[in-house]
């Protein structure tokens, strides 16, 4: 889902905070997973695929943000509102849609940043260490850019090229003949900015993901730690996951 910010929400539509629905939420799960055997990376591996693991680019929890908690319209306060993306100033964002804009530990903050949080806060957490279990998705993202960029330049000779190397990077970590090259968290939130997560899928670089990226990972570290009991997402959000706190870089077709 794409960016969004309190600015698209209407005076006179109010929130209820949804930190205590998505805290109860990671309580239960945490619980079933821990009863389910699961603990240290292994608990981390069941969060991330019951919160973070997307087929595209939503995470679970940005789904049940959308579908479950209730709408906020001018009538009735609620936990979510969803703007109408054509009477905002992302009109022109490409993704099509915008993400629900919630009301979080005090912050108002678009519902992709929980997504964020789950979604890339885990793949750091691994690379930090040293390891890299989404490796094969992260060569198809890399790559399905840069033949996407491919297919706009009418450069159609490159696009196989562009596959053969992905297939190639896969086939060599298979048989162990590649490593993950040395980790910097900052470049690779960059680099993901600057393409599927921002830039190249809706035209916005948002240091408020960044920031969530970030975060996430200090939870996931604190999750495979802990042998009782649920980590405090409250103490991790922040008032920078807000887009008009933080403010975004867009391209300049959508910048306004």
């Amino acid at each position: 889902m794409a960016e969004v910010d309190e600015d698209a929400l209407p005076e006179d539509v109010k929130l209820i905070d949804c930190l205590p629905d998505l805290q109860n939420l990671l309580d239960h799960y945490v619980q079933r997973g821990r009863n389910d055997g699961h603990a240290g990376n292994g608990l981390v591996d069941y969060i991330y695929e019951n919160f973070g693991a997307a087929q595209k680019i939503d995470a679970p929890v940005e789904t049940w943000i959308r579908d479950k908690l209730p709408r906020a319209n001018k009538i009735k306060p609620g936990k979510s509102y969803l703007a109408p993306q054509a009477f905002t100033k992302y009109h022109k964002v490409k993704s099509g849609r915008l993400a629900p804009i919630i009301l979080c530990g005090g912050v108002k903050m678009g519902g992709d940043k929980i997504g964020h949080f789950f979604q890339l806060g885990y793949r750091i957490y691994y690379r930090k260490m040293g390891m890299n279990p989404l490796f094969g998705r992260e060569v198809l993202e890399d790559h399905g850019v840069a033949a996407r960029k491919a297919y706009n330049e009418n450069s159609f000779f490159s696009i196989p090229d562009i596959a053969e190397q992905g297939a190639y990077r896969l086939l060599e970590r298979k048989a162990g003949l590649s490593a993950p090259p040395k980790f910097s968290q900052a470049d690779w939130n960059h680099q993901k900015e600057m393409n599927t997560f921002g830039i190249d899928s809706s035209g916005v670089y948002s240091p408020a993901d960044i920031l969530a990226n970030d975060a996430g990972a200090l939870f996931y570290a604190e999750l495979a730690s802990s042998k009782i009991g649920t980590p405090d997402l409250g103490k991790y959000i922040k008032k920078s996951w807000n887009e008009s706190a933080t403010l975004s870089k867009y391209k300049p077709e959508i910048g306004t």
